[in-house]
């Protein structure tokens, strides 16, 4: 295959992506995976997941995929012939279905039209049906990747506890974890099943279980052969941090690195995000007059998007014209949905360009393909898109752009609400191409121009240079023009304390807060002090003198910790 420019769009839902702060990190020597520094690595990944699976219950690691935490879950607590309740959702739950066969469990399954998830109202039927409560463990995939859809977990916990019925509560959340809500605590779920490679933005190689109380109980009187996947060993060595066979140390270091950028975005803006780019494909779907194959709303996942094709139409053969023609890779349609639907994915490192650039090759496929469609798939998408980050600032941004045009910081005094722009109106940037002002600035421009708030266009223009002193320069050379605004941050503050810049911050006329932003002041744990003023009184008498950790000299903490 001749050699294609650009970048892969790998839009399968898993592997995804996999962000180029985790490639770096899993690019280094290896460790000795019984040295000393190991075991603080393990300690801190271990603690990291319970944040992900929003849990406190122990977290299980494996260098294996999905499959193998599957048997883990099965194995470590059940006994030949247990019985075990499942619902045919989809393929990769025919699939767990399968191994328990395999492995001697007697499964009830419910089947489904693959267009729906579990339904709670029938999970409470069977287990009230089981009067004798011979059945040990209802087993549910949380969101189908073959189907994109997901199963309300916590309504399911209710059923269960409606029934009053025992059994152990399994979920898969291979597709699901870390790209949608899910809460193994708060639903009462007693193993979940996870893999590495979709929401946790890694390469394939690890699996997970988290696994309750009542599941680690239960495994003490389980039958079911197991040595490799048995819990005991491994909770033993993963209370120091180790591991009783040689981990997948280099994706180790990736998952640290993952956990730490899941942990900086946080949770519920990683849903949120997740949220955002499955609702904008799904109104792109209906934009082309097609149809998603989740039937039911409530149930529509957020990790992927799976979309039935026109009657006459293969689904394989537009994957294979897309690939050819885009370098797009989608998701096939999997068991007895082969040929017939295509899945989109948009989990893990995602964000709206990326999700743009995927429709767009999508609706051109249509028209290579011959695919009966309509256009405007891509702006519908972008609209929703636009409109739901604009939700973000756009209370206080509608208010103050109909009368200053977006004036967040300007060396003017405020204009009257008469006032209109009289020529192109320039937001200066103090920072280079494609950091946090220059998108934030975009994503203003986008709002103000869609919404129509000013006749004059808007311009972005990046003065980011000498640190940002270029654009405060630039503003003080431009003092009264109201068609110049900067978006700044505590640069211009602390720059001119470290600069000699013809500058002073009292000549901005400030117009808007559009982000806050927070320092937290970090002390080692193995040290005593429970307060800032306790820290500092140790401070003040170290010998030898703290040493502290930032971001930068004559940056923001720098000077803070100066100030201490």
């Amino acid at each position: 295959m001749p050699y294609r420019s650009g970048r892969h769009f790998l839009q399968i839902p898993g592997p995804t992506n996999v962000p180029d702060r985790v490639l770096r990190a899993i690019d280094r020597a290896t460790m000795d995976h019984r040295g000393p520094e190991f075991g603080p690595m393990g300690l801190e990944i271990l603690e990291g997941l319970k944040a992900v699976f929003q849990t406190r219950a122990t977290v299980v690691i494996y260098p294996a995929s999905g499959t193998g935490a599957w048997e883990a879950a099965l194995v470590n607590t059940l006994s030949p012939g247990d019985r075990v309740l499942m619902f045919e959702t989809g393929h990769f739950a025919s699939l767990w279905h399968k191994m328990a066969t395999k492995l001697g469990l007697s499964v009830d399954l419910v089947p489904t039209d693959w267009r729906r998830g579990v339904d709670p109202v029938a999970v409470e039927a069977k287990l009230k049906e089981d009067r004798e409560q011979r059945i040990k463990a209802v087993c549910v995939v949380h969101n189908e990747t073959s189907t994109g859809v997901a199963s309300r977990i916590g309504a399911i916990r209710k059923a269960i506890d409606a029934a009053r019925h025992p059994a152990l509560y399994m979920v898969d959340t291979i597709s699901s974890l870390a790209s949608i809500d899910y809460r193994h605590d708060e639903w009462g779920v007693d193993v979940t099943v996870a893999g590495s490679q979709k929401g946790l933005m890694l390469p394939p190689g690890l699996s997970f279980n988290c696994v309750s109380e009542k599941a680690r109980k239960a495994s003490q009187s389980a039958k079911l052969p197991r040595s490799y996947w048995a819990w005991d060993e491994m909770l033993s060595s993963n209370k120091t941090g180790y591991f009783p066979y040689t981990p997948a140390t280099n994706l180790l270091y990736g998952l640290r690195e993952s956990l730490a950028m899941l942990e900086e975005e946080g949770l519920q803006n990683v849903f949120a995000r997740h949220a955002r780019h499955a609702e904008s494909t799904r109104r792109a779907v209906r934009a082309w007059g097609l149809e998603v194959l989740c039937a039911v709303p409530e149930e529509y996942s957020n990790s992927l998007t799976a979309v039935m094709m026109p009657a006459g139409h293969d689904a394989d053969a537009l994957r294979k014209i897309i690939l050819e023609a885009y370098d797009m890779s989608l998701g096939t349609g999997l068991g007895k949905l082969a040929g017939k639907v295509f899945r989109i994915g948009h989990l893990g490192d995602f964000n709206d360009l990326m999700l743009a650039g995927t429709l767009a090759g999508i609706e051109m496929g249509f028209a290579l393909a011959g695919v009966p469609h309509r256009k405007g798939g891509v702006l519908a998408a972008l609209d929703h898109s636009a409109d739901t980050r604009g939700a973000f600032f756009r209370g206080g941004l509608m208010k103050f752009a109909k009368w200053s045009t977006l004036a967040l910081l300007a060396l003017t005094a405020a204009p009257a609400f008469a006032w209109e722009p009289t020529k192109p109106v320039e937001i200066v940037v103090a920072a280079g191409a494609g950091g946090a002002s220059d998108q934030m600035a975009r994503m203003m421009q986008a709002a103000i121009q869609k919404n129509n708030l000013m006749k004059q266009p808007m311009v972005v223009s990046l003065k980011g240079g000498a640190s940002g002193a270029e654009a405060l320069i630039y503003m003080k050379s431009s003092a009264g023009d109201p068609h110049k605004v900067l978006i700044a941050y505590s640069l211009i503050y602390m720059l001119p304390l470290s600069a000699k810049i013809p500058f002073n911050w009292r000549e901005l006329t400030p117009v808007s807060v559009i982000a806050l932003d927070q320092f937290v002041l970090w002390d080692n744990t193995t040290l005593p002090h429970k307060s800032v003023k306790e820290f500092i009184a140790a401070a003040k008498g170290a010998n030898p003198p703290f040493k502290m950790g930032g971001t930068g000299s004559k940056r923001e903490d720098h000077v803070l910790t100066v100030f201490l």
